[in-house]
């Protein structure tokens, strides 16, 4: 446990010492909201203030900009530079390298939700009507599965391409997850397809908890299916993930 939080702290300053971390992981959710929030600040949607909807996809965004965009890139940069293989020869086990990683993450996107939560509630009123700690779980089950998702893919891409390969995935995903439209006012054939993926499931379970004020257990199904992902992407990762 000490050598995890040793490297997780290490972890961190990497990330912290990125540009893009800080913008696309903190700065960019925020700057979301803040415009769509000035756009829907009034009016009512599935019988619930519009603003207070929009809470939910943001924090995904956070989760998504910094699980699979900064985690991926940084991911295969070290190993096209070799820093993960020079790490093959200390005592640190790569399972705990892994940890570690998807640890300094969390904290990243704990920070950021909190920026968000804070911004909602003084600027635009935004209240929370269910559990925070159910909420909490949810979005730490989030974490875990998209982490596993950025960890896939900087361990398996080439690190010249790992930029337009993760935002090529992020992209789609982020909009598909409900940021810029609700998932619901799709056409039917894009809404079929999104409910396939993880971000409107993610999306919809802290809509069910945060807005709508339910219980996890109403949660269940959308929780279950972003398991599901984050279980697909590990089991893919253990077979394709390079360490070089």
């Amino acid at each position: 446990m000490k050598i995890l939080r040793a490297q997780t702290v290490v972890e961190l300053q990497v990330m912290l010492r990125q540009h893009e971390t800080i913008f696309f992981g903190l700065l960019l959710p925020v700057m979301f909201l803040a415009f769509v929030g000035i756009a829907f600040r009034s009016g009512v949607y599935k019988g619930y203030s519009s603003i207070d909807s929009l809470l939910p996809p943001y924090l995904v965004m956070a989760v998504m900009s910094i699980a699979i965009v900064n985690l991926g890139i940084s991911f295969a940069t070290q190993r096209a530079t070799g820093a993960l293989r020079r790490f093959g020869g200390t005592p640190l086990p790569r399972l705990t390298l892994l940890a570690a990683k998807v640890a300094s993450s969390a904290v990243l996107i704990a920070v950021a939700c909190v920026l968000l939560a804070v911004m909602a509630a003084v600027f635009y009123g935004v209240q929370a009507h269910g559990n925070l700690f159910a909420a909490a779980g949810v979005l730490l089950i989030g974490i875990l599965a998209f982490s596993a998702i950025g960890l896939t893919l900087g361990g398996s891409i080439a690190a010249d391409g790992a930029a337009a390969v993760t935002n090529a995935v992020y992209l789609p995903l982020l909009f598909l997850g409900g940021s810029f439209v609700p998932v619901d006012k799709m056409p039917t054939a894009l809404k079929d397809f999104a409910l396939l993926l993880p971000p409107a499931h993610l999306t919809e379970a802290l809509n069910t908890i945060i807005v709508q004020g339910k219980g996890a257990q109403a949660a269940g199904w959308d929780v279950l299916v972003v398991a599901l992902w984050g279980l697909g992407a590990a089991v893919v990762a253990t077979r394709r993930l390079r360490w070089d």
